[in-house]
């Protein structure tokens, strides 16, 4: 009963949500079912296991790419179909990495390509001029209005392209598209998740991070930024469970629609998705 008054609560909320911060000019990116599978490479360090298969030309179907993929050197030999940005820190000229990824997608795309983002990117006068500066780069919105409460109002908003589950990581933003573009066959690689893995202690006792990715990495001293009043690691680990549990919600609204989100990661510590080895699809 408890939770019956809480879906009711959360739906009528993100009913006000969806009016306030929907686009309603955008609609589902697609609504043909694609007879292609596609295949998402996240940027984890296990996806150097599988780069050498993708760039011989071996998956017979789309590639979606995120975040700074343009930065690596085999973004010009896999020439992606579509791209998916979700942070607003790549409409930022001042963030060098990401300013730099946008450089090089806009330097290197000599295909045409699709670029997916939030429809809040519109307000990003700059950012979509440059852009607009290669024209093999056709943008597409997808609006990221969070929606919960119940199951069956909530995934025919998520059809609609009006509302989707939160995204705390942009894999899961790329997998939303995928599915509401029409793919019924959605393959990941590279997604090991194991950022928990990255915290370290020094010698000292203080907090380090070690940032991975297939394109390398990057160590951090945390303990400027632990506020000694509150944990730093409850605020890191409550971000994790958000991820996790938004690809348990992703996963059942695959099922509603009949597709199939595999995980052909080498590493992956997502627990929903049905696993394969790459080789083997």
């Amino acid at each position: 009963m408890i939770q019956f008054f809480q879906n009711i609560v959360q739906t009528l909320i993100s009913l006000i949500n969806i009016i306030l911060k929907s686009d309603f000019s955008i609609f589902a990116l697609s609504i043909s079912k694609k007879e292609t599978p596609c295949l998402i490479l996240a940027n984890g360090p296990s996806l150097n296991y599988t780069l050498t298969e993708i760039e011989n030309k071996t998956f017979k179907g789309n590639i979606y790419c995120v975040n700074q993929f343009s930065s690596s050197e085999v973004f010009g030999i896999i020439k992606p179909q579509y791209y998916v940005l979700l942070d607003p820190a790549f409409a930022d000229k001042n963030h060098y990495a990401a300013n730099k990824a946008i450089e090089n997608l806009i330097s290197k795309t000599n295909w045409e390509m699709s670029l997916l983002l939030p429809s809040s990117f519109k307000k990003h006068d700059n950012f979509l001029k440059r852009i607009s500066l290669n024209e093999n780069i056709k943008i597409k919105y997808f609006n990221y209005s969070i929606f919960r409460g119940f199951e069956i109002i909530k995934f025919w908003f998520f059809k609609k392209n009006l509302g989707m589950p939160q995204s705390q990581n942009v894999l899961l933003a790329a997998t939303y598209c995928a599915l509401i573009q029409g793919y019924k066959r959605i393959y990941i690689a590279g997604a090991d998740h194991s950022w928990h893995e990255g915290y370290k202690l020094n010698k000292n006792g203080e907090l380090n991070y070690i940032d991975s990715h297939f394109y390398g990495e990057k160590k951090f001293d945390l303990d400027y930024f632990v506020n000694k009043n509150e944990s730093f690691l409850a605020q890191q680990f409550n971000s994790l469970h958000k991820v996790f549990k938004g690809y348990e919600i992703i996963n059942k609204f695959a099922l509603s629609l009949n597709a199939s989100i595999i995980n052909v990661s080498e590493k992956s510590y997502i627990d929903v998705f049905e696993k394969l080895k790459y080789k083997d699809i």
